[in-house]
């Protein structure tokens, strides 16, 4: 087993990273120069067709730190990784464009069905994702993090025991805190 670990300078970096181990045998870690000097982004600007910002998955851990994630899907995504840790990151405008409009919930039954039913289509101002999903982990700790205009919050699914403290959600048209299980 070993540790892949990536100090990422000052500057907005564009662009998905999507891994798929076949053998669990690595923990990586992404650790950013501060939210407000480093931001990762799916592309220059929101748009339904970027998918996750980062997608992780069969790794035996997983450590993001002091950045800034936007425009995607789902910011942080990870799947069979038995050990993840998110901290001081700053998630905004994921599964979602935020429009203000959607926000201030001035809208109608008839004007939310049709924002609702143009998912993912070219023009909508929504997609799938959110701030950050974690499945299938044994131990996940998110520790001071933010997230503003998004589709979802933080969800978490099918992990066993963890902490999740001094998060705030805010602008979130579903969950802000999502916790599943398919058991």
């Amino acid at each position: 087993n070993f540790r892949l670990s990536h100090q990422l300078a000052a500057g907005t970096y564009t662009g998905t990273i999507s891994r798929d181990k076949d053998v669990q045998s690595q923990m990586f870690e992404i650790r950013g120069s501060g939210r407000l000097n480093t931001i990762l982004q799916g592309a220059s600007d929101w748009n339904t067709a970027t998918g996750n910002v980062l997608y992780f998955r069969d790794f035996l851990g997983i450590t993001i730190r002091d950045l800034s994630i936007r425009y995607g899907k789902y910011g942080f995504y990870t799947r069979n990784c038995p050990l993840v840790h998110v901290e001081n990151v700053s998630f905004s405008i994921l599964g979602s464009s935020g429009a203000n409009h959607i926000w201030g919930g001035g809208n109608n039954q008839a004007q939310m069905a049709s924002f609702w039913a143009a998912r993912g289509s070219t023009g909508s101002i929504r997609s799938d994702g959110g701030a950050l999903r974690i499945r299938d982990a044994a131990q996940v700790i998110v520790k001071n993090c933010d997230s503003s205009s998004t589709l979802r919050g933080l969800r978490l699914q099918n992990c066993h025991q963890g902490r999740v403290s001094g998060c705030t959600v805010r602008n979130c048209l579903e969950s802000a805190f999502y916790c599943a299980s398919t058991s």
